[in-house]
């Protein structure tokens, strides 16, 4: 038989009563509650002086126009600025490459673009953890693209490689001269 008493020996026998639960209790049956519909009611955004208030379909107005939509002139031109190349479209690995030069480091960064890709990179810093410093400024000094010509300067503002042009699938590799001492692995952003 089982025991509770203290510094009792045990047995491998199964007990067939329970401590510490009642049978009289009944199980808790929920209810289920009532259903109950909301809806959002936006007022009419009024025009400049007295134009007339019309309400549109998000605002309780009806639910068809009253006349199609005329035709919009559209105008563009292109801007100053490049477009930006996503870090998400690209394999990007990076390592601290050797280098002669006592006043830099080099951080070599390899780069696979899924789509022929041109514009700005920007990189980031990876701290503890693999995660983006952000605001951390890598303080690039020079920016050279391997290319199938020979290497060339790359333009860099701050974190931002200007200016990049990456062929699809094919491999393009970049050294970064940052100050001497320095060693960060790097993301695309």
């Amino acid at each position: 038989m089982p025991t509770s008493e203290l510094d009792a020996e045990g047995s491998t026998i199964e007990s067939s009563s329970v401590t510490g639960a009642r049978s009289d209790v009944e199980p808790v049956v929920q209810k289920p509650g009532r259903k109950v519909q909301v809806k959002v009611r936006r007022p009419a955004v009024g025009g400049v002086d007295d134009e007339e208030i019309e309400q549109g379909r998000d605002r309780g107005g009806p639910r068809r126009r009253k006349r199609e939509g005329g035709p919009l002139p559209g105008f563009g031109a292109d801007g100053e600025g490049a477009s930006r190349i996503r870090g998400r479209d690209l394999r990007f690995r990076s390592w601290s490459a050797p280098t002669d030069d006592a006043t830099a480091a080099i951080i070599a960064v390899a780069i696979i673009a899924e789509s022929d890709e041109s514009g700005d990179l920007e990189l980031v810093a990876l701290g503890p953890g693999g995660e983006p410093e952000k605001g951390f400024e890598l303080g690039i000094s020079r920016a050279v693209l391997h290319g199938p010509d020979g290497k060339v300067d790359v333009s860099f503002s701050g974190n931002m490689l200007r200016n990049i042009r990456l062929s699809q699938g094919q491999k393009t590799r970049i050294d970064i001269y940052v100050p001497a001492g320095e060693r960060y692995r790097l993301e695309a952003v």
